[in-house]
């Protein structure tokens, strides 16, 4: 995992290029010298990704394997979740892939929530935590990384 960043310095810049193979890009990044201590750290820690609501169910109407895709996108250690309302808003919409979602669900993790709004909840999630989600509103409020669905097919990690 750790093999795909290198770190680079000149002077007092420092740069981190993180290589990913499946997509044979390089990225460079101006990281400052303060985060570069905690470089190493947060790419070792155990995250958590919580999914919305809207997003189990445009996964299920696309037909596309999160838990795949979740694998190549993410390059560090995480369990994935889900918030009790968010279970409660499935059964309240009914979707037609509700049997589907029931099955993803088996294998998830169940956060209980304090606030009755599961947006509200989401943004005040610790720092952590990614959140998965299509709601427009809710991307733009969120200060974290956010996974989205693109081009119906894929998973995207955006910070």
């Amino acid at each position: 995992m750790l093999q795909n960043y290198i770190i680079l310095s000149h002077g007092i810049s420092v740069f981190y290029c993180v290589y990913k193979p499946y997509k044979a890009i390089l990225i460079l990044k101006f990281l400052p010298l303060k985060r570069l201590i905690n470089l190493k750290k947060s790419l070792n820690e155990m995250r958590k990704i919580v999914l919305d609501t809207n997003f189990l169910i445009y996964c299920a109407k696309f037909k596309i394997d999160f838990f795949s895709e979740l694998e190549r996108i993410c390059n560090f250690p995480y369990k994935i979740a889900v918030l009790d309302k968010t279970l409660e808003e499935l059964e309240k919409v009914k979707p037609k892939e509700l049997k589907l979602i029931k099955k993803y669900l088996e294998k998830i993790n169940i956060i209980k929530s304090k606030e009755n709004y599961v947006d509200k909840e989401l943004i005040n999630l610790k720092d952590d935590c990614i959140i998965a989600t299509q709601d427009l509103k809710l991307k733009k409020q969120l200060k974290g990384p956010v996974i989205i669905i693109r081009q119906r097919k894929y998973l995207e990690l955006k910070n």
